[in-house]
């Protein structure tokens, strides 16, 4: 895919305090990007990860590719992504496509149409997993769609063409419902972080004397 390119890690951590001094959590594999360097250093495939608690896996994925030499058709591209993938779900203004996982709730649904939210800017590196699921647990109470429960959204892919001919474009595949567990397990971790701290913390003081 790409011989010349680069892994590279990126480390998650939180903050948290035992009511009088601040502390920080181990740091543990948040994302793995791809980078290469053609004129300019660019990201073409990040993989985002669960964790740190549980056993880790891939929950988000997202292409961009810019430049593409040889382009084809707007056409040519929307058939070869159907004969990998089957038949879209649906098609947005701007030759758009998303496929949705059958069998479970939509989570990029509204009454209106399509909410892409912050899902739109995992291809950029502009979000990662926390930010994206806190802003989607904000919208929760003011949607008529969304799920109660949004560990049992559905997985989604998404691809946005950006030209005809296909010179550039920008995918993703994103589990949603593992992502909301993710975000879950992540604010439990750390609200048991800050709980045994406080407790050993409140259990080293010391009464003063009068």
């Amino acid at each position: 895919y790409a011989p010349d390119g680069k892994l590279f890690d990126h480390r998650g951590t939180f903050g948290y305090s035992d009511g009088i001094s601040s502390h920080r959590t181990e740091p543990f594999l948040d994302q793995i990007e791809l980078r290469v360097t053609d004129g300019s250093i660019k990201q073409p495939l990040r993989v985002w990860f669960s964790g740190p608690t549980g056993e880790p896996r891939a929950i988000a994925i997202s292409r961009q590719e810019l430049n593409l030499p040889n382009p084809i058709t707007v056409a040519e591209f929307q058939q070869n992504l159907q004969a990998k993938y089957g038949p879209p779900t649906g098609e947005t203004p701007g030759s758009a496509l998303y496929w949705e996982e059958s069998g479970k709730p939509s989570c990029i649904r509204e009454s209106w149409g399509i909410a892409i939210r912050e899902f739109g800017k995992f291809p950029l590196g502009q979000v990662n997993v926390s930010q994206a699921m806190a802003g989607l647990a904000r919208d929760q109470p003011r949607s008529s769609v969304l799920p109660a429960d949004l560990e049992t959204c559905g997985t989604f892919v998404f691809v946005t063409i950006s030209m005809d001919p296909v010179r550039a474009f920008s995918a993703g595949l994103y589990d949603v419902g593992a992502m909301a567990a993710t975000f879950n397990a992540r604010n439990a971790w750390v609200e048991g972080l800050t709980a045994e701290a406080t407790r050993k913390r409140q259990g080293q003081s010391q009464a003063p004397r009068l």
